[in-house]
């Protein structure tokens, strides 16, 4: 892209808002802020000073692919218009929505010779070994992505699932040409790019691997869409600005905290089941047929009332998705209208919100128009300040539900009430 008149360092699109926080608050750095909206929140326009960045929620997760599609070229309007120096796709670490054709249509749009393609998260233990993504060593459709209720994955080879859904030839790059040094993968990348492949994938099993690529991508970004997980999001930015980064930064003092828990992720699950007894919260779960309205006022007093004396975290059951008297959209809004109702009776210093789907009807349901993305509260964990709405300037915590270990909730609600520091 021309490289005068732009107003933003970087732009960052992704498939829901969790994703485009924990990957655009690795390009934060000290004294700046990254601006995150969700097309949701009706972003045609937003309200966007200049400098830092602009992160991009479609929201397109579970969407049927012709709405995918265009709800990215929306999105690609509004990196258009910014003209950023580098654009970031991210990928779910788990491949999960429909990758492949929301790459190809980012990167038609924008005009770019090619896209990049190494989704792998190795912290997380997401790789990709021989051209199979894995989790936790399990091929990702042999894997709880490949039950996920709303955008199951299919396919573990990473070229094929990409070609299927992008529709375009697709290039691989093995462990062997990762470690046959940078001139050596540099050629074979600009060569794979002049036979006109559309989308390179790339193994990558460790940290390592995802420098390598960063690396061998930073001064490509004129020519190539990059797309990725946190993890190869992270390896760019240390590569590109000699400032301090922010990803470390605490948000503001915390001495209450609303946290809501929608997803279904196991991970998610066990970790609401340790905060809950340590004591520190009490645990509100909420039935779908409550949330879908049918509740008594006495249930609902209840649990605004059990949040008026303590902290809590607010989750759905398990199986809420699979009810079949209550549609995922309307347990979104009742789950997001309780929450709201909370924040009424005693407003709390920060929300924490688990899960794209959740995060993005809660903030939507508060008028949010935006949050302005200052640092990571922990790894995974992005943190700003609500812009608009009845939750404005409110410290928002973000993260993805399969994310972590049984103890990081319980550790992040510890560190967020003793540990942060005021601004």
């Amino acid at each position: 892209m021309p490289a005068r008149h732009r107003s933003a360092d970087v732009a960052v699109v992704a498939d829901d808002l969790t994703g485009a926080a924990d990957t655009a608050v690795h390009f934060v750095r000290a004294g700046q802020e990254i601006l995150l909206v969700s097309l949701a929140f009706g972003a045609a326009s937003p309200p966007f000073s200049g400098g830092g960045g602009l992160a991009i929620d479609t929201g397109t997760r579970g969407c049927a692919p012709p709405q995918a599609v265009r709800e990215v070229r929306r999105a690609a309007g509004l990196v258009r218009r910014l003209r950023p120096a580098l654009v970031y796709k991210k990928v779910d670490s788990q491949l999960r929505g429909r990758p492949g054709l929301e790459i190809e249509t980012l990167r038609r749009e924008l005009g770019l010779r090619c896209a990049l393609v190494a989704p792998a998260h190795p912290d997380q233990e997401r790789v990709t070994r021989g051209g199979v993504h894995l989790v936790r060593g399990v091929p990702v459709a042999d894997a709880e992505p490949g039950r996920d209720p709303g955008a199951p994955v299919h396919e573990s080879q990473l070229p094929a699932l990409v070609a299927g859904q992008a529709g375009v030839e697709v290039a691989h790059v093995t462990l062997p040409d990762l470690e046959s040094g940078p001139a050596f993968l540099d050629r074979r990348i600009g060569g794979l790019i002049a036979e006109g492949y559309k989308a390179i994938t790339f193994d990558a099993i460790c940290r390592r691997d995802l420098e390598r690529i960063a690396d061998a991508a930073s001064g490509r970004s004129a020519e190539v869409l990059l797309a990725g997980s946190a993890g190869l999001a992270a390896a760019l930015a240390a590569r590109r600005s000699p400032g301090p980064l922010a990803s470390t930064a605490a948000p503001p003092r915390c001495g209450s905290m609303l946290l809501v828990c929608g997803s279904t992720a196991r991970a998610l699950r066990r970790q609401v089941a340790r905060l809950a007894a340590s004591g520190r919260c009490v645990a509100i779960t909420w039935t779908p047929r409550s949330l879908a309205g049918e509740a008594c006022r006495e249930e609902r007093a209840s649990a605004v009332e059990a949040w008026a004396g303590s902290d809590a975290v607010l989750q759905t059951p398990q199986d809420r998705l699979d009810a079949a008297t209550c549609s995922p959209a309307a347990i979104l809004a009742g789950l997001a209208d309780l929450a709201l109702a909370m924040v009424a009776r005693r407003r709390p210093d920060a929300v924490f919100l688990s899960g794209g789907d959740t995060a993005r009807a809660v903030l939507e349901a508060a008028g949010a128009t935006a949050l302005r993305l200052r640092g990571e509260a922990s790894p995974g964990v992005a943190w700003g300040l609500a812009v608009g709405g009845i939750l404005d300037g409110l410290a928002v915590l973000t993260r993805s539900g399969a994310f972590g270990g049984d103890e990081d909730l319980l550790a992040l609600y510890d560190s967020c009430g003793k540990d942060a520091t005021d601004e």
